[in-house]
């Protein structure tokens, strides 16, 4: 194409010759430039190439960036110039800008052709000065010093925590969360909203450490309806957390229900029951109590038979013929006692005679009448 005119270029013909001139050459003066002489006789040309070397230029110009612990993030670094400058990245070793070691590329450090830097799953140590260098021989090159600011959300060390406490005691559940001050924290009840400012037997202090935030919640004079979820979330403007404690309100079991009679014979008798509420703590223990139905509570303590806290019934020996007794069930487990079941009556069956009778007499009581 024809080399068109612009103010840095001048062209001099001279009788045998012809000089290009460049006032001032740049980037898009590379190229082949090829000259044509011609007379009466032939016509001639030769071509050349000029190559115009372009010390490095900001195509884009690093800058301070942040990212937030767990994320990604790209840092631009790149340059032009002829020929193509190289990109290296180097991380100060401390807080200083001053002691630089090179970014090597790794599963989570990419260094791009284009010399953007990404850093992958970033955590608190990615944070500091980074200096991108950019040369290609030509001049001093370019080098630019850029600051990294990490960001951390809330996070909990603890996932998952259970929490016990005997009934009417004070229960005090407590999370930490580590991260970015200023953490909120706000508080749930089986995943319900719940704000201890509204409830007489609840509170909640919060205290603030140097990179953590920490709440406590109180409830006082626990019940058995406290036993529930508790989920602690935690929110900054870099993300959310959340811990879940469950709290165990103790106590002893609630008595036995359904108490019957399943077997009996004359000298013995099963009775079976269903188990209620185990007071959140394992059965340990059932007791049957039982006695002689024809006598009062003071008329002495009544009789034990103990089975195994993964038993729901019992066998009683011991007992008289047709004899009448009364029972009764209590569950226990590590809180104590509950209260005693409802009794239930039960008649053993008769028995037959032992043998004949002995030391018969016979008396006579008049004369078609005898007394044995």
């Amino acid at each position: 194409m024809p080399l068109p005119l612009e103010k840095d270029l001048t062209i001099q013909n001279f009788e045998d010759s012809s000089v290009l001139m460049f006032r001032r050459t740049t980037s898009r003066h590379s190229g082949n430039y090829t000259c044509f002489a011609s007379n009466a006789a032939a016509s001639v040309n030769r071509t050349t190439q000029m190559i115009v070397n372009v010390p490095p230029r900001w195509k884009v110009e690093p800058t301070n960036n942040f990212a937030v612990v767990g994320q990604s993030v790209t840092m631009d670094c790149i340059a032009e110039g002829y020929p193509n400058p190289r990109i290296f990245w180097k991380k100060a070793t401390g807080t200083q800008a001053t002691d630089f070691r090179d970014v090597l590329s790794s599963y989570r450090r990419q260094v791009y052709d284009n010399g953007s830097l990404t850093l992958q799953e970033v955590s608190e140590i990615d944070g500091g000065h980074y200096l991108c260098q950019a040369s290609n021989g030509i001049g001093a090159g370019l080098s630019k010093v850029i600051h990294l600011t990490i960001h951390t959300p809330p996070k909990f060390e603890a996932k998952f925590i259970s929490h016990t406490v005997p009934k009417n005691k004070a229960a005090e559940l407590k999370c930490e969360a580590v991260g970015e001050l200023p953490i909120r924290i706000k508080w749930e009840k089986d995943k319900q909203p719940l704000d201890p400012q509204t409830m007489k037997r609840l509170s909640a202090v919060e205290e603030s450490g140097a990179q953590s935030a920490i709440s406590k919640l109180i409830i006082k004079d626990t019940s058995r309806s406290d036993s529930a979820l508790y989920t602690c979330l935690a929110s900054n403007q870099f993300g959310t957390d959340e811990t879940n404690i469950q709290l165990v309100v103790q106590e002893p079991p609630s008595p036995p229900v359904d108490l019957i009679v399943k077997e009996k014979s004359s000298r013995s008798v099963v009775v079976s029951w269903s188990p209620t509420f185990s007071g959140n703590s394992p059965v340990t223990k059932y007791t049957v109590e039982f006695d002689n139905s024809s006598k009062t509570s003071s008329e002495g303590r009544l009789k034990e038979t103990v089975v195994p806290g993964s038993e729901t019934s019992a066998v009683i020996r011991g007992l008289l013929p047709a004899t009448s007794y009364k029972f009764r069930v209590l569950a226990e487990n590590v809180m104590g006692v509950s209260e005693p079941s409802e009794f239930i009556t039960v008649v053993t069956e008769e028995e037959v005679p032992g043998g004949p009778p002995l030391d018969v007499e016979v008396h006579p009581t008049g004369s078609q009448s005898l007394k044995v």
